[in-house]
């Protein structure tokens, strides 16, 4: 695993619940109605992945959820007490390759077109400037 941190410069208001939390989204997913709602995303962007080049994307990857149930090559968050959370549950899985980036969407360290497909599950809601992170994710 391989890990790249870079503070981004401020924290858009809604990142702060999960500078705050984030140890209390994953128990969530680990329960009824969250395990089967978990399982019905993932079917979802797993169609929408079929046939896309790698590697794949994370913008708002949190505590890595998605990102490692799908073996997506880089989660991004801006929150790093949520990649922690990822970090620590990486540590338990040697094998999994994921390279843990802080950043925010709007502004992310990679040259363009370094990805077959970027995905933002559950994140455009607590962007600071949604218009802008759909322009860099494209």
């Amino acid at each position: 695993m391989e890990s790249f941190w870079q503070p981004p410069r401020e924290l858009a208001p809604g990142i702060r619940v999960f500078e705050e939390h984030a140890t209390r989204y994953d128990p969530w997913f680990e329960a009824d109605p969250g395990r089967v709602l978990f399982e019905m995303e993932l079917q979802a962007v797993r169609l929408a992945l079929e046939g896309l080049p790698r590697p794949f994307l994370e913008i708002g990857a949190g505590s890595g959820r998605f990102t490692e149930a799908l073996a997506l090559e880089v989660g991004v968050d801006p929150a790093r007490a949520a990649l922690d959370v990822f970090a620590r549950r990486l540590k338990d899985r040697p094998q999994a390759d994921v390279q843990l980036v802080q950043a925010t969407g709007e502004a992310l360290p990679f040259a363009d077109a370094s990805f077959g497909a970027g995905l933002l599950v559950v994140t455009l809601c607590f962007a600071g400037d949604p218009p802008r992170l759909i322009q860099e994710a494209a």
